[in-house]
């Protein structure tokens, strides 16, 4: 049996320390995804942030050629930078982001369609219509993945993330509660009911 190679350590250090330095400053650029709702600031940062997004994927990937048990481990953030370049128009991110979607393993393409479908979700905060078609596809995976941690994740931010109407927020927000079987989702289940439980209290008569 061939024995792997063995692990450079020394550079996995460097590309570490590198790819720390690097999300400090893209954090900077882009302090939350919430910035991405706004058309007007994509446009600003786009020609900063594509570039670091595009630094960050490389020394992922040379992190996974380096170390590959943990290249499955890298693969969210390489989704989601691909889901910020595509919301900034970067059309390589585009097409990566869909050739993951179309991916013949089947945890690497759920990865893909979710980071596009969150592309999708944000690009449209003002259209219900494009909205309530990403909704209806969340809803699909939801029911055949219900004890997907990062789906239940991915429904209860974008439930937050730039909704176009509040049943949009509430359709969302029911799929984490009735859906999502994740024991893990407990603490996000239990604040989407206290808030709820709030705005009835704000919204009740004297």
């Amino acid at each position: 049996m061939a024995q792997s190679s063995p692990v450079d350590g020394a550079r996995v250090k460097a590309i570490e320390a590198d790819v720390s330095a690097s999300e400090d400053k893209m954090h900077e650029i882009l302090p939350g995804l919430e910035l991405l709702l706004d058309p007007t600031a994509r446009t600003q940062i786009a020609s900063k942030a594509i570039p670091m997004l595009v630094h960050l994927s490389a020394d992922f990937d040379e992190w996974g050629k380096i170390d590959p048990a943990r290249k499955s481990e890298f693969l969210p953030a390489q989704a989601q930078y691909l889901m910020i370049r595509s919301v900034l128009g970067d059309k390589a991110a585009i097409d990566a982001l869909q050739a993951l979607a179309h991916s013949t393993n089947p945890d690497d393409a759920m990865q893909g369609r979710s980071e596009q479908l969150t592309a999708l979700w944000i690009s449209a905060t003002k259209d219900s219509d494009a909205q309530a078609k990403v909704a209806d596809e969340l809803e699909a995976m939801a029911k055949a993945h219900p004890q997907s941690d990062d789906l239940m994740v991915q429904l209860a931010t974008l439930s937050e993330l730039g909704p176009a109407t509040p049943e949009l927020r509430q359709r969302l927000e029911d799929l984490v509660l009735n859906v999502m079987k994740d024991p893990a989702g407990e603490e996000v289940r239990e604040r989407i009911l206290s808030e709820r439980k709030l705005k009835l209290m704000e919204n009740k008569p004297l």
